[in-house]
């Protein structure tokens, strides 16, 4: 099954070329959306952030406050990136299992958008 990364800066035309891509058919997965899915459901990647910053990035509901996690990393480049260490590897299992679930289901070709460097996220190991 061939999958296909789309990756690039802010404002290169991404979420264009996704979405005019997805009208023809073609099986989408946004790196971005799997990322918030993950941030609101995921109690793994939760407990692992907040091992990380602790619990002042959590809401009043428990759930993790992207606002607040923003405060702490945007301000601390060895912040960004452990939180980067932290939620790619999460990311990642996610992107694999739904690109096999799409290509079990027939499927194809599975397209994974990507808003950060290919070499950041591993793209490349997606795409075959």
């Amino acid at each position: 099954m061939k999958r296909i990364g789309i990756t690039g800066p802010t404002g290169a035309g991404k979420t264009t070329a996704l979405n005019a891509l997805a009208e023809l058919g073609v099986h989408i997965i946004d790196a971005d959306q799997v990322y918030h899915d993950l941030l609101a459901n995921s109690a793994p990647m939760k407990e692992a952030l907040t091992a990380r910053f602790g619990p002042a990035i959590l809401d009043d509901a428990g759930k993790v406050d992207r606002k607040a996690l923003g405060n702490v990393v945007f301000a601390d480049p060895a912040a960004l990136a452990d939180l980067n260490a932290i939620t790619h590897r999460f990311i990642i299992d996610e992107i694999d299992r739904q690109a096999a679930q799409a290509e079990a289901e027939g499927r194809r070709p599975v397209i994974i958008g990507e808003p950060l460097h290919p070499e950041v996220m591993g793209v490349a190991s997606w795409c075959r």
